[in-house]
């Protein structure tokens, strides 16, 4: 639409590329213009992505852009559903992450030990770090929602297994066995 131009960076041979943009307006609402929302593969729409779809397909979690999609593990939380678990008497601790495109990138290696998710971007706040660490303190359960919520948690965790205010890369690639 000329409102939108893209040089690409790097020729990398991979699926990933480095493209910097140039457009008049904020690139963000250049996207949200003529952008549509990534669903995953197993989520098969033959028209494409819809309207419905960017208030369907999004956590009741999201507060930052970053992400390139929902993280779906998360998609099943519901205002109710978090009332009813607070209900129980559990404390809920939320993070922040960028979910990125190794989240949707297929194991394409026979051993697991050699796939590699792509980074994606985290941030612990320091009330989200003492709810977990208070509740490992106390030998409570920490259950994290999904394997990119796992894997910043892992990435972030000292040996000992706290947990400090922090932001970072979760780069970690959980294999069976993994401890």
């Amino acid at each position: 639409g000329g409102k939108l131009r893209g040089e690409l960076l790097d020729n990398s041979g991979s699926e990933l590329r480095q493209v910097r943009f140039y457009c008049a307006n904020d690139l963000h609402t250049v996207l949200e213009e003529f952008g549509d929302i990534p669903l995953p593969p197993y989520i098969n729409r033959p028209s494409g992505a819809s309207q419905t779809d960017r208030e369907r397909y999004q956590t009741l979690f999201a507060r930052e852009r970053g992400a390139i999609a929902a993280p779906t593990a998360g998609l099943h939380f519901t205002e109710n559903v978090l009332e009813q678990v607070a209900a129980q008497e559990v404390q809920v601790a939320t993070i922040t992450l960028h979910v990125g495109y190794g989240t949707f990138e297929p194991v394409r290696v026979e051993d697991t030990e050699q796939h590699r998710v792509a980074a994606e971007r985290y941030h612990i706040s320091e009330a989200a770090a003492a709810t977990i660490n208070q509740a490992r303190a106390q030998r409570g359960r920490v259950i994290a929602i999904g394997t990119t919520t796992t894997r910043a948690l892992e990435s972030a965790a000292s040996e000992g297994g706290l947990l400090q205010p922090t932001q970072g890369s979760a780069s970690l690639t959980i294999v069976p066995g993994y401890r």
